[in-house]
């Protein structure tokens, strides 16, 4: 047996081999095995090379943007916010956001994953199929 580990572009061609770009989610659970056990492989290969933080989003939670706050929370005041995308990272930091700055309901809509409520900073989130 060849114990040389994959190369990372190795790696991803034998995910796209397995789930083509713009096939529907894998259900067969041999696929969703092996796609775990690459995704393990490609991981430690970043990691060897040095190219993986711990948190690869630190940088993106740490970095302060100005927002004119009293402005903000006057618009948002006892309106309803929309946020598309909200199961994300960048989504629920945005959600945490608007409840922060006083958004009078935010509705969150995301395609990609579907959950049951979740409570919030205080405030009741639900979540519609």
């Amino acid at each position: 047996m060849n114990s040389t580990p994959l190369t990372k572009t190795a790696i991803v061609t034998a995910i796209q081999a397995l789930v083509p770009p713009g096939s529907p989610e894998p259900e067969n659970p041999e696929t969703i095995a092996a796609l775990q056990n690459l995704t393990v492989k490609l991981i430690e290969a970043y990691q060897a090379d040095g190219m993986l933080q711990a948190d690869p989003f630190e940088e993106v939670w740490t970095r302060n943007i100005h927002l004119y706050e009293a402005e903000v929370r006057d618009r948002l005041a006892g309106k309803t916010v929309l946020v598309t995308g909200g199961e994300g990272c960048v989504g629920q930091a945005l959600i945490q956001q608007l409840v922060r700055l006083g958004a009078g309901k935010i509705l969150s809509v995301d395609k990609a994953r579907c959950s049951t409520g979740v409570e919030m900073e205080g405030r009741s989130r639900q979540k519609f199929r």
